[in-house]
């Protein structure tokens, strides 16, 4: 169909009347992108589909859905060699993991009853296990909870004893004129050694905090694998499964990387 008969039709307009029913953000971009089609017979399932939708929602007087994160970005993420998810990316997952919980749990009754909406409904994998684990380590601001494991637990007690004494890009600059002005001084050599001897002590300084933060970073990946492993060790759903040991694989590349400035 051309671009003039959607105007004719004004099948866009109709599109974003549709999409103000939804007050969900991400449901009202999939509605935006909808585009017609000529099979016949998907066309048929879909409608079939919808109406099982229907008559389940009309029974019940309402659905337990409204918002819900996108964790699309977080999951390709994960593809990625050497990346890492945010503890509110992670806690994002965990969100979906509850909301699939409640749907099917909303669904059960009524499925033996439907003929595509079940198809839709044996992939739908909550894991309790995973969402509790992840609720009992990370709080709903995405902060990692003290109740946590004790590797994780350290982690922003130690960030907040050190977090004043990170340099940053302008302190390096700040270090560099130091030492160009020592450089270009007139004062005795004695004076000049004393003041070299500082310098070099922040510079030493610094190396100190970037050990100690690579530490850190070790320290909360390690926890992680761990987690990692002991759903791998259950019966987890393929897609799951699958994720799982990326995970894994990925932390283990990192442990495994050695990065230039350590011991510096």
């Amino acid at each position: 169909m051309r671009d003039k008969d959607f105007n004719t039709l004004e099948f866009k307009k109709f599109l974003e009347n549709l999409s103000e029913f939804s007050p969900n953000e991400i449901t009202k971009k999939e509605i935006l992108n909808l585009k017609p089609t000529k099979d016949e017979f998907s066309l048929k399932n879909k409608i079939k589909g919808t109406q099982e939708f229907i008559d389940i929602a009309n029974y019940e007087g309402y659905f337990p859905l409204t918002e819900y994160p996108d964790v699309i970005k977080s999951l390709n993420l994960l593809k990625i060699e050497e990346s890492i998810l945010s503890s509110i990316e992670i806690k994002n997952i965990a969100t979906i993991f509850s909301i699939t919980r409640e749907i099917k749990h909303f669904l059960t009754p009524h499925i033996r009853n439907t003929e595509i909406l079940i198809r839709r409904y044996k992939n739908l994998y909550p894991s309790r296990e995973t969402e509790r684990i992840i609720n009992d380590s990370i709080d709903s601001s995405g902060s990692i909870k003290d109740s946590a494991s004790k590797d994780l637990a350290k982690i922003e007690l130690l960030y907040a004893r050190v977090k004043n004494t990170i340099k940053t890009p302008e302190y390096f600059k700040i270090l560099t004129d130091k030492i160009i002005r020592l450089t270009d001084s007139t004062e005795d050599s004695e004076a000049k050694e004393r003041q070299c001897k500082k310098i070099c002590r922040q510079i030493r300084f610094i190396g100190g905090r970037q050990d100690h933060l690579t530490g850190m970073l070790r320290s909360t990946v390690k926890a992680f694998r761990i987690r990692v492993t002991l759903l791998l060790l259950e019966d987890q759903p393929p897609e799951l499964q699958k994720m799982l040991k990326n995970m894994r694989h990925e932390t283990a590349t990192i442990l495994h990387t050695w990065l230039k400035m350590e011991g510096k």
